[in-house]
């Protein structure tokens, strides 16, 4: 996050709109892209991979006071398709961080197989204003996909940092499949320093056998409004009837609300789901 002065020919460029601020957002002292507009890739903590608080040569990576993973944050990596995946399926991924009392975080991710670490799956961004993807063409893996922040997509009005994409599975069942993801809960100083760095892991298994010959309820299940106010609907189309049951989960993994179990007919269904009123703002 430093900013740089560039020399052309002995003549120093400074702040005189002769460098645009973009120019200026896309470098540093070693050439590295600034890392508040995405860091440069291998520091997901996937094999072989350091975290972002590790070193580049002489450039160093955030570092904080504290080690990787201690801090007061909590970090996930969601899947709309749970912790398994169906062969040519596309799934809504969800980074997420929340800390106890930083507002600016960034993130970087990669999907690897668990048998050799090869990428799998394709990445598409839904959401470019706050999300990118780099294919480095260099080092351990030239061709794999990292996503990661923008540079807006740091700036969050509460202490959770969130972003999204999809994710598309492979065509064919190849076993175990792995997101590996690290994220900078970040002091805005705009250096390096005093950041904090979390990472985490979801593996994905290939779904039982018959599963992928059934409907994918997934675009026929809507929640809304989204973000949440004290309620949700919830509304269910479905080609037979059935039992409904809805749960909310925190990030960690407990179930924090029974919401919903009933008997449902036909065709399109729709439920109001009321909040308890002791849950506390965050990500569910």
């Amino acid at each position: 996050m430093k900013r740089s002065t560039l020399i052309i020919n002995g003549i120093f460029l400074i702040s005189l709109g002769l460098i645009s601020a973009s120019v200026l957002d896309t470098i540093t002292d070693n050439g590295c892209m600034l890392k508040s507009a995405g860091g440069p890739p291998y520091n997901t903590n996937a094999p072989g991979e350091k975290t972002c608080s590790g070193t580049e040569g002489t450039n160093a990576c955030h570092s904080g006071s504290i080690p990787d993973n201690t801090g007061p944050a909590t970090v996930s990596i969601i899947s709309s398709g749970g912790s398994v995946y169906v062969p040519g399926q596309t799934y809504t991924i969800t980074p997420t961080i929340t800390h106890a009392s930083r507002m600016r975080f960034g993130f970087q991710l990669v999907v690897l197989l668990a048998a050799n670490h090869t990428n799998e799956g394709t990445i598409t961004i839904t959401d470019p204003a706050n999300t990118q993807t780099q294919v480095p063409g260099y080092g351990i893996c030239q061709t794999c996909t990292y996503v990661f922040h923008t540079k807006p997509g740091t700036y969050f009005s509460s202490t959770t940092g969130s972003w999204s994409f999809t994710w598309k599975a492979p065509a064919t069942n190849v076993g175990n499949i792995k997101m590996y993801a690290c994220f900078n809960a970040a002091n805005n100083n705009n250096v390096e320093t005093g950041d904090e760095c979390y990472f985490t892991t979801l593996t994905l298994t290939p779904s039982a056998v018959g599963v992928s010959e059934q409907n994918d309820l997934s675009s026929q299940i809507n929640i809304f409004p989204n973000p949440v106010k004290g309620y949700f609907d919830l509304s269910i189309d479905v080609d037979a009837p059935g039992t409904i049951s809805a749960d909310l989960y925190s990030l960690d993994g407990k179930m924090v609300q029974h919401c919903l179990e009933k008997r449902i007919a036909q065709g399109l269904n729709s439920q109001r789901i009321v909040l308890n009123e002791n849950l506390k703002e965050g990500v569910y």
